[in-house]
């Protein structure tokens, strides 16, 4: 009785004296779902290939699956360090990060 009496007054305490939040930017799912598409296809386009090229080192060579999984991930690092490259290149004022 204790601990439901508790729980309750903790409730009703915490939605009487509810603290103002201000919102800096507004945006509805019909903006975020595109944007989480186009992250999700980027993502897609590049460990597609990495996947295929592990899968083919594999195939080829013969190398265990713990090796084929560092060779995805080397690729997959290498690439995104090309693209930092390639867009700090193309807009020196943007940070690395």
């Amino acid at each position: 009785m204790r601990w439901a009496f508790s729980v309750i007054f903790v409730c009703a305490v915490a939605s009487l004296f509810v603290p103002h939040a201000y919102a800096i930017i507004f945006l509805p799912a019909i903006v975020l779902i595109p944007i989480a598409k186009i992250v999700a296809l980027i993502i897609f386009g590049f460990s597609f290939p990495a996947l295929g090229i592990g899968v083919l080192w594999s195939k080829l060579f013969g190398k265990s699956l713990k090796k084929t999984l560092t060779i995805i991930i080397f690729l997959l690092l290498l690439l995104a360090a090309i693209l930092v490259v390639v867009f700090k290149i193309y807009n020196p004022e943007r940070p690395l990060f």
